[in-house]
């Protein structure tokens, strides 16, 4: 039996990624995490370097296969921790150099997360295996209490870490930072090779009790070696973090097909809540992706058939309704089924319609890269579902 939108509760599940929240669906009911099979979906576009990202190609990617970014690299201003640990580093005056409120992309696009991060995190399950980028030498491989006044935490455990040094063609030196691991596999002193395992993922140190990956490369400049993006910068103006006085110019370091995908996402399984009864909950948002104005089909919308509710092995979504944030629609069309073990999703550009595969038909984004609320509604406009990424309102 279904119960109507107005009849249900409405307060949300709140996760987290990496010290944002991350708020998810409503509906509300006992669920499984089981992940259903997957049907044909069209590749995400490949981030690259433009014409104006400078290119030292010598970087392979830090693990296998693609993970989720959670934090990227903030070009305005990368300033997140004081050398005590605690947020934000401050200036002569006592003011924050970095609290604008956003972290700016590579490509200059604003989205949220912890301000002033200073690299990459990408979510994975603690124990993933971590490879050197490049070939070097570990100058690091023990546990740091850096992150000992974080304010992400109450507590904090040491942060494991593994730095390299690598000399790239030509001499120039840089320094690759793995943190927050479960295991070492390398000691101080010892050489890699690109490829090596050096240690596992893991969740420690201000990770805010999410298992991830941090990432951050540094490039030596003069005497002293400063954090930038390995994937350079590409926005159409200056970076911010090149033109500040404790700042280097960004260069884009992947060797060619190895530069990992560039995408946030929130997933649960389906209908997590206690309370929740949803036939189609949804699934998944993946809601920022690299250059979304011009490639909408990195965004999609994921959902899923709850047999349990939905009382059948598929379910007519005709006349139902996705809505974003911004009151955007996409109508599912006339006699669409969704059915068991078969996940849809609703991506934001043109392409040709599957079973499993919808397009909005939009020529840029749909999903705000600020966070933004996923609804599915009834064929009368009241909510079955409603699932959102970071600090997003549902209306």
């Amino acid at each position: 039996v279904l119960l109507s939108a107005a009849s249900r509760p409405v307060a949300p599940v709140v996760a987290q990624e990496n010290g944002s929240p991350v708020h998810t669906g409503t509906s509300r009911g006992a669920g499984t995490s089981a992940a259903p099979s997957l049907g044909s979906f069209p590749a995400p576009v490949a981030p690259r370097p433009g014409p104006g990202n400078e290119v030292v190609p010598m970087f392979r990617k830090p693990f296998s296969g693609e993970w989720p970014i959670s934090l990227p690299f903030d070009h305005d201003l990368p300033f997140e921790f004081d050398t005590s640990g605690l947020p934000f580093e401050f200036d002569t005056s006592g003011r924050p150099k970095d609290n604008n409120g956003y972290l700016l992309t590579w490509w200059a696009e604003r989205t949220t997360g912890f301000d002033g991060h200073d690299g990459i995190d990408w979510r994975m399950p603690e124990g993933t295996p971590l490879l050197a980028v490049a070939d070097g030498t570990v100058i690091y491989a023990r546990d740091s209490d850096r992150f000992r006044g974080c304010s992400l935490e109450w507590w904090v455990q040491p942060a494991r870490e593994i730095h390299i040094q690598h000399t790239a063609t030509g001499g120039a030196q840089y320094r690759t930072h793995y943190l927050h691991l479960s295991e070492l596999h390398v000691g101080e002193g010892q050489s890699v090779t690109a490829g090596d395992v050096i240690g596992l993922s893991g969740n420690n140190g201000c990770s805010a009790h999410i298992p991830h990956l941090h990432f951050a490369t540094l490039r030596q400049v003069g005497t002293t070696y400063v954090r930038i993006d390995p994937y350079g910068w590409d926005g159409p103006g200056p970076d911010p973090w090149a033109q500040h006085s404790e700042g280097a110019p960004s260069q884009w370091l992947w060797l060619d097909g190895e530069a990992p995908l560039v995408y946030r996402e929130v997933r649960q399984g389906p209908n997590l809540g206690p309370n929740d009864t949803a036939a189609v909950p949804i699934t998944a948002l993946r809601w920022l992706g690299w250059r979304d104005a011009e490639n909408p089909n990195n965004q999609f919308v994921e959902l899923a058939l709850d047999t349990r509710f939905a009382g059948e092995s598929s379910f007519d979504l005709s006349g139902f309704t996705l809505k974003n944030i911004a009151g955007d629609s996409f109508r599912f069309p006339d006699g669409f089924r969704i059915v068991q073990d078969r996940p849809v999703r609703v991506y934001g550009g043109p392409g040709q319609n599957t079973e499993t595969a919808l397009y909005w038909g939009r020529s840029g984004r749909v999903w705000n890269a600020m966070g933004d609320c996923a609804q599915l509604l009834y064929p009368d406009g009241q909510r079955m579902y409603y699932f959102r990424a970071l600090l997003a309102n549902c209306p």
